[in-house]
């Protein structure tokens, strides 16, 4: 008899903390789910939001070969080897999620992989996304590369703002790549956050 109200006594506690448990998982949800929907408020009062980045007006670049990265004309030209890349500081008036937009040109039949990075002076942590496309001589066609806001936004925290465009792959020829301008375009969806954004409130 002993044995069996010990028994009993342990599965009460057992489902007491089990219900617990599950308690706090909800209220964890919970708050999260409030917290996005806060966070999807605010940019919907705040309106689409964009900002454009000409190409050429970069704030500092890593040069690697002897095609030197330079403004020519309207347009950033020598950024093209692996390695390479070029640094923008910006000013951000709306937290939010952002659909990226790189506009650029590359040689025909070419497949190029460039990296954009954000970083700010909050140290929200870095965030990269991949750029990759076929070139096809014409920046109309090949250039307009979108990150679409269901697969990889960025989450901009900050207000100090710093975007890095590295080239990662692409021509061997010099001068083949070109860039015109980098465009961050606010996306006001609850659907655009992801999982990994919902607990990176909670780190």
């Amino acid at each position: 008899m002993r044995r069996l109200a010990s028994d009993a006594i342990m599965e009460s506690r057992n489902g007491i903390r089990a219900r617990r448990r599950a308690l706090r998982v909800t209220l964890a949800v919970g708050a999260a789910l409030a917290a996005v929907a806060g966070l999807c408020a605010m940019q919907a009062d705040a309106g689409a939001v964009s900002v454009t980045l000409e190409a050429e007006n970069f704030s500092r670049c890593h040069d690697v070969d002897f095609d030197p990265i330079r403004k020519v004309d309207t347009r950033l030209h020598g950024l093209g080897a692996p390695g390479e890349w070029v640094e923008y500081d910006f000013s951000m008036s709306s937290f939010g999620t952002y659909a990226a937009t790189l506009v650029c040109w590359g040689e025909i039949g070419v497949t190029y992989t460039m990296h954009l990075s954000y970083s700010d002076l909050e140290d929200t942590g870095l965030q990269t996304i991949a750029f990759t496309f076929a070139g096809t001589g014409d920046y109309t066609v090949c250039g307009r590369v979108i990150n679409a806001a269901g697969s990889s936004p960025l989450l901009i925290y900050g207000s100090s703002c710093t975007l890095r465009l590295e080239y990662v792959s692409g021509s061997p020829i010099a001068g083949a790549f070109w860039a015109d301008y980098l465009k961050l375009d606010s996306v006001i969806a609850a659907e655009c956050f992801t999982w990994g954004m919902i607990k990176s409130l909670y780190r």
